[in-house]
């Protein structure tokens, strides 16, 4: 797990910072996690609409030709586009084995060759849910989330005890538990901080700078996305209580997040 770094002797807020790297020069590529950091985790992730609030931030930013933006999810790329809805961006879905570079799209192979495991998981997953209402599995593109949010503190600890013992029994997968979940992706495929590092590629190509990556997240699967950017020397921002080690600043909701994009805004114009 990558070591939690102090936050940048800038000043007490990310925003600051990168307002201060803006103004020396460096353009900006802002890397957004959408559930729990866009939008506060709910019971079903159909709820978790995009704010209207954070649209208009981001048209704002776009308005900047020193400003880039991506959005990096769990979810299927389709339906994270669908929620956020900002164009011209960046998207990654299904945790990083899909992206979008505004001229093309990019699937990891392990999508295809994995369909045959994922398969098979769902059907020996399938009498563990029948056994707990409230629980269910949402299908992506060479990934599976077994989401079990409605369970009892106990129960769920016996069902996702149930889940990893059949998902042990494979070798082709990792598994995680994040957010009252279990995420299911393939052991070789891309991952959050493949899709970062792809994507700043291609900004770079299209404009040669020396851009400053910022990735915001607040779970265990932003680790990678997070760890990426600071290998590039960039700026990581973890909300919520959950957010990853590697978070150099961290804020406590969504809400906090907006009122600071708000702020760096304001320091951009």
């Amino acid at each position: 797990m990558p070591t939690r770094r102090e936050p940048s002797v800038l000043g007490s807020n990310w925003f600051e910072a990168v307002a201060f790297s803006h103004d020396l020069g460096r353009p900006l590529a802002l890397f957004f996690d959408y559930d729990g950091t866009l939008s506060p985790i709910v019971a079903h992730p159909s709820l978790a609409i995009f704010p209207e609030p954070f649209r208009r931030l981001f048209y704002q930013f776009q308005q900047f030709d020193t400003v880039e933006l991506g959005f990096a999810s769990g979810r299927a790329l389709a339906d994270l586009q669908k929620m956020v809805n900002v164009k011209p961006a960046y998207y990654s879905g299904s945790g990083g084995l899909e992206i979008d570079l505004q001229d093309r799209i990019l699937q990891h192979e392990s999508i295809t060759l994995l369909k045959p495991t994922l398969d098979r998981i769902q059907h020996q997953l399938q009498p563990i849910l029948e056994r707990n209402p409230y629980t269910w599995i949402e299908t992506k593109p060479g990934a599976l989330t077994i989401h079990y949010r409605g369970l009892p503190p106990l129960t769920a600890l016996c069902f996702r005890q149930d889940v990893e013992r059949v998902l042990a029994q494979q070798t082709q997968i990792r598994w995680r538990v994040v957010s009252e979940a279990v995420e299911i992706s393939p052991m070789q495929g891309w991952h959050k901080g493949d899709a970062v590092e792809l994507i700043l590629q291609h900004i770079q190509e299209r404009h040669p700078a020396d851009w400053l990556p910022i990735y915001f997240g607040n779970a265990s699967n932003d680790e990678e996305g997070m760890q990426a950017v600071l290998d590039k020397g960039g700026i990581t921002v973890g909300i919520g209580p959950e957010s990853p080690d590697n978070s150099q600043y961290r804020l406590p909701n969504p809400e906090t997040l907006k009122l600071h994009l708000e702020e760096l805004l304001k320091r951009l114009t």
